[in-house]
C-alpha cells in the first residue's frame, strides 16, 4: 500500500505523518508512506489546503469514472466501465493476493 502525505513540512504535516505511522503499527499493516512537500506535486493532486493524505491514489480515478459514467454518453460510458473493472481488478488483486505473495 502506498501512502502519500501532502504537505510542505508544518508541525501538522509531521503529526499527520506520525499518525498515519502510529495507525499502520497499531493495525499491523506494512505501507509505503511517503512525504510529498513539493508545491506542483501537491496541486497535481488538486488539494485545497494542507495536510492532506491520499491512499493508493485510486481514489480519484474512481470518482472520475463515476462521473464519466453518469454524465457520459456511448463510449464515454464505456470507457467509464472498462476504468471501473480496471479499478476493481486491481484493488481485488492488491487485497486478496498481496498479502499472500508478501508472507515471508
Amino acid at each position: 500500500m502506498l501512502i502519500k502525505i501532502l504537505g510542505t513540512g508544518c508541525a501538522k504535516c509531521t503529526t499527520l505523518y506520525d499518525n498515519v505511522k502510529a495507525a499502520l503499527t497499531e493495525l499491523g499493516r506494512e505501507a509505503e508512506v511517503i512525504k510529498v512537500q513539493d508545491i506542483p506535486s501537491i496541486m497535481k493532486y488538486g488539494v485545497m489546503s494542507t495536510p492532506a493524505l491520499v491512499v493508493d491514489g485510486q481514489l480519484t480515478t474512481l470518482l472520475t469514472a463515476l462521473i464519466l459514467f453518469q454524465f457520459g454518453t456511448g463510449p464515454i460510458k464505456g470507457f467509464a466501465v472498462t476504468l471501473l473493472i480496471g479499478l476493481i481488478a486491481n484493488l481485488f488483486t492488491a487485497v486478496v493476493f498481496m498479502p499472500v505473495v508478501a508472507q515471508p
